[in-house]
């Protein structure tokens, strides 16, 4: 149980120190899946955590219409899009995600998110039967790619840097041995957990309703977000960001920081720091650097702040994108 070594610029609690609910979470991410660092970041704040974890359990994990290998490869194609490397390797090169001949459009669709005008988009490969699935397991991982950007190293175990060049044998070793007990698990739905806020779903996630505990989860996921959100970041800052994403088409913005310095304009400096935390973690969530968060952590913001900041900008674009790539299956 290494994968709190691989969480970087905050601290969080490794299994030997958990307890209460932090350690009722993690056993039961070790039951399911495995304890992993995307999850653990968020132990500085458990609710969170909770909720992340219901998010991927319930569209990843459990069975249901959609292969697993499939959503593995989907979950792949949206971390390429991501530029997340942790997450291609462990969909992708550790998991053995991959779609069937047939399907490969599907692969294609993952990778499109940001091209809201693509055909693809439109018309995407897969029905109204396999919608909660495949987008609950996109959507859950356009979050996840942005928190493990901002606070896990790029690979997904804990290796030292003269042990670089084994990447690959020690990635082919994990698909073929751990890689299988972990794609071949039965998780039943809605078993974990059972403090989720929201029992309804949502009408931004109608998607999910032949699915409803995929459904639960997302609704209960933005309950709680909002809610955290409203304590750690300032009114006038989540007005303006919000109007920024609901603005937003999908630009990346290239190497240049000047739409950060634009959109954040006229703040106080806390509150222009925790804007552009906010913006970050929703557009370039790889540039957040351990200086920008040290400077924050300097100005009063604590690790548990840190991340509910860098998670309430990731939820806003994917909310954004949920927006794009649900459409179709709103109307048909």
């Amino acid at each position: 149980m290494l994968g709190h070594r691989t969480v970087r610029f905050i601290e969080t609690i490794p299994y030997s120190r958990s307890k209460d609910d932090v350690r009722d979470y993690y056993d039961a991410m070790i039951k399911d899946y495995v304890l992993g660092p995307p999850f653990m970041l968020h132990a500085v704040n458990p609710p969170l955590m909770s909720a992340s974890w219901s998010l991927v359990r319930e569209s990843l994990i459990v069975r249901g219409h959609v292969d697993r290998l499939t959503k593995e490869a989907v979950a792949g194609g949206v971390a390429i899009s991501n530029q997340c490397p942790f997450c291609v390797e462990a969909h992708i090169n550790m998991s053995g995600g991959k779609t069937s001949h047939e399907d490969r459009r599907l692969f294609d669709w993952s990778k499109h998110h940001y091209d809201v005008d693509h055909e693809i988009i439109k018309n995407p490969p897969f029905g109204k039967e396999e919608a909660p699935e495949i987008l609950g397991t996109v959507l859950a991982f356009h979050y996840i790619n942005r928190m493990v950007s901002a606070f896990v190293t790029d690979y997904p175990l804990p290796l030292p840097d003269y042990l670089a060049f084994m990447k690959p044998v020690i990635s082919s070793f994990f698909k073929m041995t751990a890689s299988k007990n972990l794609i071949n698990v039965r998780a039943q739905p809605g078993e974990f957990p059972e403090k989720l806020p929201m029992k309804g779903i949502s009408a931004q996630f109608a998607w999910s309703l032949r699915s409803p505990y995929i459904g639960t989860s997302f609704t209960s996921f933005n309950y709680i977000i909002a809610q955290h959100g409203q304590h750690v970041i300032p009114d006038n800052v989540r007005q303006r960001t919000i109007e920024f994403f609901q603005n937003w088409n999908g630009e990346q913005y290239g190497v240049s920081n000047q739409w950060l310095i634009q959109a954040t304009e006229g703040f106080s400096d806390v509150n222009r720091e925790i804007a552009q935390l906010v913006l970050l973690s929703g557009i370039q969530a790889y540039k957040i650097s351990e200086a920008r968060l040290f400077k924050l952590r300097n100005m009063g913001i604590s690790d548990h702040d840190l991340v509910t900041i860098t998670a309430w900008g990731a939820w806003q674009a994917v909310k954004k994108i949920n927006s794009w790539i649900s459409t179709p299956f709103l109307d048909r």
